[in-house]
Parts: structure tokens; sequence; C-alpha cells
């Protein structure tokens, strides 16, 4: 097992117990326990504990004002064709791998599925692009069809020729993806780096440490301008708070990686 590998179920791990959904289980556990145990004192504490959360992060608007602060990083940027790209970098997840594209041998995009349309939309409008899919799968047990070879054929089925198409079929992370992508390209090209907006900052600064000279065209905008603050929704709230805990302390493990 190489630093690579550490590092990577190092945050598999460290990303699950790091998930709001997955904190308030263990807490309402820990409270069954300590009723069951009759340290009722305890219990009752926490389980004010897991009420005040679960308000909080069901607030949507609170949710939306910490992913905008990833967002909004990076603005969407007007290309044109004769600026010199090489063409475009598209980071995996948006597209599910799997047995289900396996067995259906049809791609399955996800609701991050904005990363490949809009790398589809500017190799339609530039016909000089070329596209770099890059990911093999952030699965810890990956099965079936790989999300890199689900793009080949999605941008088979829409028409792109073999000849406009790269895949980088080892990364499992960020990290990887700028690592390993580096063997497909010319040192010092321009290329427009494809992916979430709340994901943008720490594939940005990994990129550029790998010394990439990478243009960020954000996609899959979570967060709403507006406040929302008197919404709330489990499902949406929570999740918004899981992407930006996931993407900060990913970026501050990121840059600790990098010096």
């Amino acid at each position: 097992m190489n630093s690579d590998d550490i590092f990577f179920y190092s945050a598999k791990i460290l990303g699950y117990f790091l998930r709001i959904d997955n904190l308030l289980f263990i807490a309402v556990a820990v409270t069954i326990a300590l009723f069951w145990t009759r340290r009722t004192k305890l219990a009752k504490r926490l389980t004010v504990v897991i009420a005040i959360s679960l308000f909080i992060f069901s607030n949507v608007g609170l949710g939306f004002a910490a992913l905008r602060t990833l967002e909004n990083r990076y603005p969407i940027p007007a290309i044109s064709c004769d600026d010199g790209y090489e063409g475009v970098i598209v980071l995996g997840g948006g597209i599910n791998p799997g047995l289900i594209a396996q067995e259906r041998n049809q791609p399955q995009l996800n609701d991050a599925g904005d990363r490949t349309t809009k790398a589809l939309e500017l190799l339609n409008k530039c016909s000089g692009f070329k596209v770099l899919y890059s990911t093999f799968s952030g699965s810890l047990n990956p099965e079936g069809m790989s999300e890199s070879d689900s793009a080949r054929l999605f941008f088979k089925e829409q028409g792109i020729a073999d000849s406009r198409t790269i895949f980088e079929n080892e990364s499992r992370n960020t990290f990887e993806n700028a690592k390993f992508s580096a063997k497909f390209a010319k040192p010092g090209k321009k290329w427009i780096l494809v992916t979430s907006a709340s994901h943008m900052p720490r594939a940005m600064t990994t990129f550029e440490r790998f010394d990439w000279n990478v243009t960020a065209y954000p996609v899959d905008f979570r967060a709403e301008s507006r406040g929302n603050y008197l919404s709330w929704s489990r499902g949406q709230g929570i999740e918004n708070w899981n992407m930006f805990i996931h993407e900060w302390i990913g970026s501050l493990f990121y840059r600790l990686r990098l010096r």
C-alpha cells in the first residue's frame, strides 16, 4: 500500500464519520444506550443537542449560505474557441459507475451530470476542443462499468469522434485526477477545468499544484442566492451541509498533502 492508497482510504473513512446524518445517527444510538443504562440526565442533554442540531442543519438558508462561500469563489468564464485552449478536463462524479451501467449498457448520469453535459456543450461549440475525462471510481469496492468507460460510451452516443476524447481510467479522487491526467497532456497547454462549483476551489488548488494551466468552469450549482432562512428540509439542508463539510475538510487535508 503506497501513500496514495493510505490517503484515499483515510479520506473515505473520515468522510463517512463527518457526515451530519451519520453523526446524528451515532448520537441517537448513544442516547438510546444512555437511557438503557439509566443515565437519563446525560441522555436528556444529548437529546436536546440532537434536536438543536436538527433544527440548525435542516435550515435551507444556512446550508445555502455555507455552500455559497465555495460556489461563488470562481465566476463562470466566457469561453472563446480562439483562446488557445486544448480542450476540457472533466472531473468524474457526474456519471454513476457500476453494475446498472454495465448490465444496461447505458451511461447513468446523476445529479452532478452538468459536468458531463457542459463538456459536451463546449465540444459542440468549439470543434477543435478535446475532452479529457478523468476518473476511475471513488468507491471502496468498485463493480461493473467504471465511470470512465461510461463516459466513453456517453460521448460516443453523442457523436463525438474518438480522436477528440481522452479517458484517464486510474484516479479515485481529485489528487489523483491532477496527478494521473498529466500523462495525457502537453506541459503548459491551456485547459478548461469543469467540475461542480462547490468542488472547484479544491480542484483548482490541486491542479495548480501539479502545474496545470487551467481555467475554472464551475457547474452544478446547488445554492440559491436568496435567503430561504425560514425554510426547513432535513434532506436538502443536511445534504448541503454534508457537501460543505466534505469540501472544507477536503481542502484542508489537500493543502497539507500538497505542501
